[in-house]
């Protein structure tokens, strides 16, 4: 019963809008590093309630030395991670950042992320907006789906 008040609080704590409501993010999370890992990722649900598209383009965070936009597609039959410039967030619509897909890679983590932490994260878009969120540190079965701490980041080049 803990455990369940304590991730329904950090959904509630989770959900963050800009100043003029029309960006909203629920269900942020960050995946606790492994033992020796200096890389992880976060993940979280953008909703765009305006009716111009916008587009998430950087994000900042103490917790890591650099944080990379990212997306697994299909290349060759092979699942690949790959940068991209931006992730589009549609008027009316949602990006979901997800394991499999989008989602945040936090490079050169500062120090270990445990659960039951949380880090703060600032999403920045192409108009100029920023949205600070607090992202809970999680363990979850999924997240064991693409373990980002023995992957190379070094060579991927970004998307043009």
């Amino acid at each position: 019963m803990i455990r369940f008040s304590l991730a329904l609080f950090a959904m509630l704590i989770c959900t963050q809008a800009t100043a003029d409501g029309a960006l909203s993010v629920q269900g942020a999370w960050t995946r606790a590093t492994p033992p020796g890992a200096n890389n992880s990722a976060s993940y979280l649900v953008l909703r765009n309630s305006s009716a111009v598209d916008r587009s998430l383009v950087a994000v900042l965070t103490a917790a890591a030395s650099e944080v990379q936009l990212h997306r697994v597609i299909e290349e060759d039959g092979l699942m690949k991670m790959r940068p991209v410039a931006a992730i589009p967030v549609p008027a009316g619509g949602e990006a979901v950042l997800s394991t499999g897909g989008y989602h945040l890679m936090m490079l050169g983590v500062a120090q270990p992320l445990r659960e039951g932490e949380s880090i703060e994260l600032e999403l920045r878009f192409a108009n100029g907006e920023k949205l600070q969120l607090t992202s809970p540190v999680q363990k979850t079965a999924g997240a064991a789906l693409m373990d980002h701490s023995k992957m190379d980041h070094s060579k991927l080049g970004h998307d043009k």
